[in-house]
């Protein structure tokens, strides 16, 4: 593995990470109960909040980076 902290000065990259991945604003949406029980289910097996799943799908979705798996 590689030790890249050598190349940056700590404070600042902390920093930097805080800032980026703050997550500043709220939103609300309405969901099928159906949907959200399913979205529940299937992270509360995987021992995450479906929140972040949400989150972490539109973060993937406006950067480009979400797949379509057909």
């Amino acid at each position: 593995m590689y030790n890249f902290l050598h190349f940056v000065k700590f404070p600042t990259f902390i920093i930097t990470a805080h800032d980026f991945l703050q997550k500043d604003k709220r939103i609300n949406i309405r969901i099928s109960s159906r949907d959200l029980t399913c979205l529940q289910k299937k992270t509360a097996k995987e021992g995450m909040p479906y929140q972040t799943l949400i989150s972490s799908t539109l973060r993937k979705f406006v950067t480009g980076k979400l797949k379509n798996v057909e």
